[in-house]
């Protein structure tokens, strides 16, 4: 890590002696106060440039001081007060004894880096759903399905890009022996912290159909619908087609969102997986995410069928629908402020709090625009369908500058739920 700051510092500067070469001759041909006048905006990003290589020039540090392992291994770092003694003061009492008389607090930075120790997969682990601080093995009885949550406090995983999960270990050091180490990367203060976490959709999900009317607007436009199915395993919910009637299909899906407050949301995605090989796409349509409310998030009801607001929060073009592996819809800004925070009330369910209810309907179905004879449908699994790996789910990613009160970084320790 050295050696390549060295050269970077070596390149610069060989380019700063280059500049003051050329300057050097402009002055000399030119004069003085016309070089100044000409070239004064150089001269300041210039001197900028050699201030920021003479801070980061990392000067002879200390064994017990040196990172262990490079920059971009560092996750977080904070820095504390930590007491240390100023004064010491020896008592003679049948032995030798050294109190501290005097103390005083000096700056150090804690921090947590990714280590060398891999963490394999556990007897029973589903791996795919690991995070940064939890562990998750799922399991049946009875034709029900688990799961057993084994959360970590703290972070103690990282993975890399190359999906390799790794132990992370803790240090502490100086505050300028870290910042010389790490260069650039502590020039422009802490990183935001990014979570992300996945939450799968409740029993409540399901779909809502009406078919009764050759008139677009009296099936679009309904207080109710004729069926309300939320325990099939799979079906065509996201749907405008004709068969002799207008029929539209709408599909719910609740989810319980654990995200802390202060908090802000920087992406979010809706993941469907789809059911069998069906997608017909006429109208060349979209499935579009929207918002819902539907009176009960256990389960569905006829009268849940207008239940939505017709605002797009993410959209996904028909014809990019796939038929063999999940289909991810990103939420766009309007659709990133429908998710609930811990404690914030929901749009759902009778005084619910941090759940976030979503829908999708077709672009015909959003936009109010009559499909004619044209058939649109796509489909996909839900809750019921055996083993999560075909649930629904939403992931979010949010970021902190700071961890939260309640979720320490450096406090261990674990917790099943």
């Amino acid at each position: 890590m050295l050696n390549t700051i060295k050269t970077k510092i070596n390149n610069a500067w060989n380019w700063v002696k280059k500049w003051f070469k050329a300057t050097k001759r402009e002055i000399r041909e030119d004069g003085f106060k016309s070089y100044l006048k000409k070239r004064w905006k150089k001269i300041v990003v210039t001197a900028t440039g050699v201030a920021l290589i003479a801070q980061v020039i990392p000067t002879s540090i200390p064994t017990d001081l040196q990172l262990p392992t490079t920059p971009d291994k560092i996750l977080y770092s904070r820095t504390i007060k930590k007491e240390k003694c100023k004064k010491w003061k020896e008592i003679i009492n049948g032995t030798s004894t050294q109190v501290c008389e005097q103390s005083e607090y000096e700056d150090v930075v804690e921090y947590i880096y990714a280590s060398n120790i891999e963490v394999p997969k556990k007897k029973g682990e589903d791996i795919s759903k690991r995070t940064k601080n939890a562990q998750i093995f799922p399991w049946s009885k009875d034709g029900i399905k688990y799961e057993t949550k084994v959360v970590q406090i703290g972070e103690p995983f990282y993975k890399d890009t190359n999906g390799v999960w790794y132990e992370t270990e803790e240090a502490t050091t100086t505050p300028d022996a870290f910042n010389q180490q790490m260069g650039f990367n502590s020039l422009f203060g802490q990183k935001a912290l990014a979570v992300t976490t996945t939450t799968y959709s409740g029993v409540g999900d399901g779909w809502i159909s009406k078919g009764n009317s050759s008139v677009w607007a009296t099936t679009r436009d309904a207080g109710t619908g004729q069926t309300a199915n939320y325990t099939s395993t799979e079906g065509l919910d996201i749907a405008t087609y004709w068969t002799s009637v207008y029929v539209i299909s709408r599909g719910f899906y609740p989810f319980y969102t654990v995200i802390p407050v202060n908090t802000t949301i920087a992406t979010s995605s809706l993941f469907l997986f789809p059911y069998n090989s069906a997608v017909v796409d006429q109208s060349v349509t979209t499935a579009e995410i929207v918002q819902t409310s539907q009176a009960d998030h256990t389960q569905l009801a006829t009268t849940d069928y207008d239940a939505l607001t017709f605002t797009s929060g993410g959209s996904l073009a028909f014809s990019s629908w796939s038929i063999v592996a999940y289909n991810e819809i990103v939420l766009n800004a309007t659709g990133r402020d429908w998710i609930k925070e811990l404690g914030e009330a929901a749009n759902c369910g009778a005084a619910l709090t941090g759940w976030t209810c979503l829908g999708v309907i077709t672009g015909e179905d959003l936009n109010d625009t009559p499909t004619g004879t044209d058939d649109n449908y796509v489909g996909n699994r839900f809750f019921e369908y055996a083993a999560t790996t075909y649930d629904p789910y939403l992931e979010i990613t949010y970021t902190f500058l700071e961890p939260p009160a309640t979720y320490d970084l450096w406090i261990k320790g674990e917790l099943q739920i």
